[in-house]
């Protein structure tokens, strides 16, 4: 199955994700992803990915738990599912834009 990754707008195959997200960084530093998925597998698949291209990826399975870590750690971007237990991608974005430590955060 070809797992997407929406970023931007867009829908991207999750292959070329590692080359859509590097130019986050613009300090030359790793790529700093959280990864909110409540589906291990699928969660699994996409951290690897990017593990493998050198990206520092936080994963959880719920929008709640992406949200303390989003503050703790300040990624570079976030991923997230739509449809997640305890808190959906769509109240994560909207607790994410409405801080302003973390409204900048893609």
């Amino acid at each position: 199955m070809k797992r997407t990754i929406a970023y931007d707008e867009q829908n991207i195959d999750a292959m070329h994700a590692p080359a859509v997200l590097r130019p986050l960084a613009r300090d030359g530093s790793p790529v700093t992803v959280v990864v909110a998925e409540d589906d291990a597998a699928t969660r699994m698949l996409i951290c690897r990915i990017l593990t493998r291209a050198s990206f520092v990826v936080h994963a959880v399975e719920n929008g709640a738990l992406a949200c303390e870590v989003v503050r703790r750690t300040k990624p570079h971007v976030v991923l997230l599912d739509w449809v997640m237990p305890v808190m959906d991608g769509c109240r994560v974005v909207k607790v994410l834009k409405g801080d302003v430590d973390t409204r900048e955060i893609p």
